[in-house]
């Protein structure tokens, strides 16, 4: 029939018509016998059409070509294949190609189009790919139409021998292989991260190993182990990792560095206390003679340590003189008032004071054996200093919550409301000096989430992850637990726009789809990843 032997065409489709005239090969059989001879102008205009990917006018002029929606037998695949370029006519094409290789199920042709056309959309783009996968090996337009489906292709780690494949067939062309790597890479990254936040370390360790089995040199994979050591305690592991992190260089690489001092820090300080718990207290002191020296919170790590082992060893001078002298840095020190008052207890005289002390740690950390001290009610003080800053009165405001946190010195949210009005003033460090008792160690799960709110407010993510991990998961409310996923999300964004700029963005592109599957339901979180 496509031979142009229209008599016998004509023959058959007589014959067929009588015998069944419901036949569905009467379609085909009259549209080639039927068929007009084509405008040669107006074929060409549809296929220059097509070629600049104006496929809403091309489909229109193939129509013309033939007069209606059906086309010609020799022309439909090309038909089919341009009105699949617009999505709005995919449908059609898909459900025309059908019923063409229904009508003729041995035409490769229509078949290798079918595949291609099912490739364009990702509802039915496996169905696609099982279908060029078929022929790919004997059909050169069949394996290139492959190969640009993989590159569609979302993969999960179960069609790994689709790329396989392909490989072997192609052994020079490495940007199939490539892109099926760094997207499960990309995938594994995401899914570690987001276990290393929920706290899951075994399951986040092992995404990040799998990376690194293939990839011993990822930054991010090799950062995310050094982050799960840190959370085991694992200090020395966690500096190693962190500084190979560190070396492979990237936006963040300054970051790992300082996490990776501050894990070698942490390291030195967690042999010093294998030692004291061996009784080897000298052994202690000199360990951590060196580190005596540090700020911040890791001064006030050692400090506390090395008075801790003076009270053991019975130095008690020195380690008043240590205590008093975190509590003059931070008077709601809490381990420092727990060590002075143990201090002041040991020794007779001072029974008064230690009970003085005792009255001024907060009642869930106090020792078991003391009845707790009734609080003084300072939600109205609150109450007045929120409606003077409605009245644009912060001075005011300070001074009523001053006067709370006086009645009321470990009340984790006086600290936050005057942190906010702080920040709001531009005064950052005075605010985060405020936040600082909050998150020392030992602290409340109302305290971490107060110091993990004000961490929020200004994106600081990575805090807000750290600060929430430390409350146990059977202590965390409904909004905290509300808060940690919003930093789980805000984090993968952040590590989706990192692959953005680096001009990653099948990385990226695998985050934001894990993050589509779930979405952060905090309005923020939400509307800030929508954006990228």
């Amino acid at each position: 029939m496509q031979g142009g032997d229209k008599e016998k065409a004509e023959f058959w489709r007589k014959k067929l018509s009588a015998v069944a005239p419901n036949d569905p090969r009467l379609q085909a059989l009259n549209s080639s016998g039927a068929a007009p001879s084509v405008s040669k102008s107006l074929l060409a205009q549809a296929r220059q059409l097509a070629a600049k990917g104006d496929f809403t006018q091309a489909a229109a002029a193939y129509q013309a070509v033939f007069n209606g929606k059906t086309p010609i037998d020799n022309l439909a695949n090309e038909y089919y294949l341009t009105l699949a370029g617009s999505p709005a006519g995919r449908a059609e094409a898909i459900s025309g190609l059908k019923q063409r290789l229904a009508l003729q199920p041995n035409d490769t042709q229509t078949r290798v189009v079918l595949g291609k056309v099912l490739t364009y959309q990702e509802s039915t783009r496996r169905e696609g790919i099982d279908m060029l996968a078929s022929m790919a090996p004997g059909n050169n337009e069949a394996d290139q139409a492959l190969k640009q489906a993989l590159l569609w292709l979302a993969p999960q780690p179960s069609d790994k021998a689709l790329y396989d494949a392909y490989q072997q067939r192609h052994p020079a062309d490495k940007a199939v292989a490539a892109y099926y790597q760094q997207t499960m890479a990309g995938s594994a990254k995401g899914a570690g991260f987001s276990e290393l936040n929920k706290g899951d370390l075994d399951s986040a360790k092992s995404q990040f190993a799998a990376i690194l089995a293939s990839n011993p040199n990822d930054g991010d994979a090799l950062a995310g182990m050094g982050f799960a050591a840190m959370r085991s305690g694992d200090f020395s592991q966690a500096e190693s990792y962190l500084t190979q992190a560190a070396k492979q260089g990237g936006p963040q690489s300054a970051q790992w560095s300082s996490l990776a001092q501050d894990a070698a820090f942490y390291a030195n300080l967690e042999k010093a206390k294998q030692a004291a718990n061996a009784g080897q207290l000298d052994e202690a002191l000199a360990l951590t003679a060196p580190m005596s020296n540090a700020t911040g919170d890791k001064g006030n790590a050692v400090t506390l340590f090395r008075a801790d082992v003076a009270r053991k060893k019975g130095d008690f001078p020195a380690a008043e003189q240590m205590y008093r002298g975190l509590l003059t840095q931070n008077p709601q020190n809490n381990d420092a008032k727990l060590g002075l008052y143990y201090l002041l207890q040991q020794q007779r005289d001072k029974a008064p004071q230690a009970a003085q002390m005792l009255q001024t740690i907060p009642d869930n950390l106090r020792p078991k054996v003391q009845q707790p001290v009734v609080g003084v009610n300072v939600d109205p003080l609150r109450k007045q200093a929120e409606l003077a800053m409605q009245n644009n009165d912060p001075q005011r405001a300070m001074m009523l919550l001053q006067q709370a946190l006086e009645k009321q010195p470990s009340n984790p949210w006086i600290r936050l409301d005057m942190a906010r009005i702080l920040n709001k003033q531009g005064q950052e460090l005075q605010a985060q000096t405020l936040i600082s008792p909050l998150m020392q160690m030992g602290a409340s799960p109302d305290s971490l989430y107060a110091a993990a709110l004000f961490a929020s407010e200004r994106n600081d993510w990575l805090n807000v992850s750290t600060l929430m991990a430390r409350i146990p998961a059977a202590r965390q409310n409904s909004s905290m637990q509300a808060l940690a996923a919003s930093a789980a999300a805000n984090q993968q964004r952040a590590a989706a726009e990192n692959y953005l700029r680096q001009g990653n963005t099948t990385a990226a592109a695998t985050i934001l789809r894990q993050l589509a599957q779930k979405p952060p339901t905090d309005p923020a979180a939400l509307g800030g990843w929508q954006k990228i």
